[in-house]
């Protein structure tokens, strides 16, 4: 037996159309995606001056 939880996260069709992109150029999968980023976000590594959406931006646009 795992000691390993789910989170399950629902977004809408074309985010996950760009997350989907994203993860197939950049990461092994979507799941490699979001750990990523959220690793990055406890690491520190992020804008402070951002705001959640703006965060999102990002990951929607990440060459912009």
């Amino acid at each position: 037996m795992t000691d390993r939880r789910q989170v399950t996260v629902s977004v809408d069709a074309a985010t996950y159309e760009e997350w989907a992109a994203a993860a197939e150029r950049d990461y092994e999968d979507i799941e490699d995606l979001v750990r990523t980023a959220v690793a990055r976000e406890i690491a520190g590594e992020h804008d402070d001056e951002a705001t959640f959406s703006d965060l999102l931006e990002r990951l929607r646009n990440p060459y912009e």
